[in-house]
């Protein structure tokens, strides 16, 4: 099923598959390897339908693995090799995993708990020194896995910072597959460059988009950006996915600036806010290439693209694009004066829930018409007339402020224009009075930052009387999924010890 539609399928000789660290592996390559380890995993006791847990960061052993899981039906729970004990612990807890496969330095966390621990390096190499065998001997058969089987298990953080696992079947994980690469329209002879962490769902589609295409990935480890201008370059690289925070921070290199990339067809982005001022610098680098915002969430993958359409870039700016093919969605609680409402998605994207969290399925997932699920986002909308999506701020970002709800999203839009504002994270904050005012940080190394912002907030935001600004000369931190650390600001905020 998911293994042929991304390995088998392309086993035709030479058919270059990833280039990881300046090594090139093929399909074939990549099948002989997934499949010795998949043996291996079976001779360890593990079967279809058990969970491994991986510490994956973007290197060959991790890719090797998710696709080993993927060949004998094994569901993947992929986490951050950066994670704190204390999240980790908790989604051992949740997940009970039956084998760990860690990174070496992180062994004194795994080991804590009564399941066995791997060193993935080690034990993927071993394993493939072991049994390589090109005539493919010793090498496992192919589970039969049926489309309702759970592929992955994928955690993202929850209600209080508690950790919560998104099931994802077989035939979800498909049908946003193929829809994303539809809308993006990927072929054989692209070639996808990704930055993106293995552990968040936005990387790990990485590898599903461009292994089912029959294209060519190109994965960069750790956190080395500034290789991408020139890979950009020198490997003709057609489809570049990332995050606003890593566009920023190449901009600011003024790197981009230097390099041709006449291959560029698109750039993507997902998982935060895709400001409008930031596409705008970025289509003034790379004129010719496709800069689209899309939608998502780890409890749906994915829910809107904008299309591939110059003149539907311009003149819909600011929207994040239509829904994939065979998704609906809608708007409930709509404020009459606004139009805008909360997104629900309904349609064969949308993810079974919450792993052994019933109360939190409840609260977010329901059981709609056509057998498909309908997912209440929290996200808050407007959608035109012509079915485009607007994103308008989250409920759990939105603040009330002397009668009026403002949106935390779209004041961080607005500061982000202002020129000599690199990064902008607003918050609420409550005041001794019980009332609640705005907290705005940005990253800048101009003058007078905190004057211009205020101005800035008093033209477009009169209602904000109390506005707390702190200036920042590098950049934010980020987490594990390259999204700003919104929890250390706050914390930095109130003096704590981060």
């Amino acid at each position: 099923m998911l293994y042929h539609q991304l390995i088998e399928s392309h086993l035709e000789e030479g058919h270059m598959a990833l280039t990881l660290g300046g090594q090139c592996y093929s399909y074939r390559d990549l099948n002989v390897s997934s499949r010795l380890v998949l043996s291996a995993l079976q001779e360890y006791g593990i079967s279809s339908g058990d969970r491994i847990l991986i510490s994956s960061g973007n290197d060959l052993e991790t890719v090797i693995l998710i696709l080993a899981c993927i060949a004998g039906g094994i569901i993947i729970i992929p986490i951050s090799d950066k994670i704190g004990f204390e999240q980790y612990r908790r989604i051992v807890e949740n997940c009970k995993p039956k084998l760990i496969f860690a990174g070496n330095d992180d062994l004194q966390h795994w080991r804590q708990g009564r399941i066995p621990v791997l060193i993935k390096a080690d034990s993927v190499a071993g394993w493939l020194d072991s049994k390589t065998d090109a005539a493919g001997n010793e090498i496992s058969a192919r589970a039969k896995v049926d489309s309702s089987c759970i592929g992955y298990i994928i955690y993202t953080s929850g209600s209080e910072g508690s950790p919560r696992g998104v099931v994802a079947r077989y035939k979800q994980i498909i049908f946003c597959i193929d829809g994303i690469n539809k809308m993006l329209g990927h072929v054989s002879s692209d070639r996808i460059l990704s930055a993106l962490p293995l552990s968040f769902d936005y990387g790990l589609y990485q590898i599903f988009l461009t292994f089912s295409a029959g294209a060519h990935l190109f994965l960069i480890p750790g956190r080395l950006f500034q290789k991408i201008p020139g890979m950009l370059v020198k490997y003709g690289i057609t489809g570049w996915p990332g995050m606003p925070f890593l566009f920023r921070l190449l901009l600011k290199t003024r790197m981009m600036e230097r390099i041709h990339t006449p291959s560029l067809r698109y750039i993507t982005s997902t998982g935060e806010l895709f400001p409008v001022s930031l596409i705008q610098r970025l289509e003034k680098v790379f004129p010719e290439t496709f800069i689209i915002p899309m939608y998502g969430l780890t409890e749906c993958k994915r829910v809107s693209i904008m299309p591939l359409d110059a003149g539907i870039l311009k003149s819909k700016r600011g929207s994040c694009g239509i829904p994939l093919p065979g998704t609906e969605v809608s708007l409930r609680d709509v404020q009459l004066e606004t139009g805008i409402g909360e997104l629900v998605v309904c349609g064969p994207n949308v993810m079974d829930g919450y792993w052994n969290a019933g109360s939190e399925t409840e609260r977010y997932f329901v059981l709609g018409g056509k057998g498909n699920n309908i997912l209440y986002t929290g996200d808050l909308f407007l959608i035109d007339e012509d079915g485009y999506l607007f994103f308008k701020g989250r409920k759990k970002r939105i603040m009330k402020i002397r009668g009026y709800r403002i949106s935390c999203v779209e004041i961080e839009d607005t500061v982000g224009r202002i020129e000599g504002v690199t990064e902008c994270a607003v918050f609420g904050v409550q005041a001794d009075s019980g009332e609640e005012h705005v907290c705005v940080c940005i990253v800048s190394s101009a003058r007078n930052m905190e004057d211009k912002v205020r101005m800035h907030l008093a033209v477009y935001y009169p209602i904000l009387r109390e506005i707390e600004i702190r200036v920042y000369k590098t950049p934010f931190s980020i987490n594990e999924n390259g999204k700003i650390d919104m929890e250390r600001l706050k914390k930095e905020r109130d003096g704590y010890d981060c």
